[in-house]
């Protein structure tokens, strides 16, 4: 599995990327939660506070004081035997807007919990890759994860909006 751990200008914090869904939660904190193996791996390293999980990211929390270098060596060598050598970080790609037939207060959501009731939204949800939606008057905005590409994911988003719009 495609994953990738980043360096971000927190000190105290680390990105780690996936390609697997780790939760369908907005936010899914460990703990008080317990994370799915091998990201328990993780927060069994002293030097992690917490981890907090999103769709296609792990925010790993670091205790003060800590190397956030240190820690994503070990993050991962921890990680090697479950998913294999990380990969190098790509560029981020830029949200794509599409344009729909929409009226109404504008929805942002940034997991399944959140476009719960908001059918357009839902939908792209169900199209892997997608980690916020922003619908507004005539358009829906869609941001993908990090390790995805517009080029694999975009004719799932378009599939998944003329379903949802009943436009072809």
């Amino acid at each position: 599995m495609p994953w990738a751990v980043e360096a971000v200008s927190n000190p105290s914090v680390l990105l780690l990327h996936t390609t697997e869904e780790l939760t369908d939660h907005t936010i899914e904190t460990c703990p008080p939660a317990v994370p799915h193996a091998p990201l328990d791996r993780l927060l069994a390293l002293p030097e992690v506070r917490a981890l907090d999980l999103h769709r296609y990211r792990c925010r790993v929390n670091l205790r003060p004081g800590t190397s956030p270098i240190a820690v994503g060596d070990a993050a991962e060598r921890r990680l090697l035997t479950a998913w294999g050598a990380p990969e190098p970080l790509p560029p981020q790609e830029e949200p794509r807007a599409f344009a729909i037939r929409r009226e109404g207060p504008r929805v942002v959501a940034e997991s399944r919990e959140m476009a719960e009731g908001e059918g357009v939204a839902a939908a792209l949800f169900d199209v892997r890759g997608v980690v916020e939606v922003v619908l507004g008057r005539g358009v829906a905005l869609v941001r993908i994860g990090r390790l995805f590409r517009w080029s694999a994911v975009q004719p799932d988003v378009v599939r998944a909006l003329t379903l949802a719009t009943g436009r072809s």
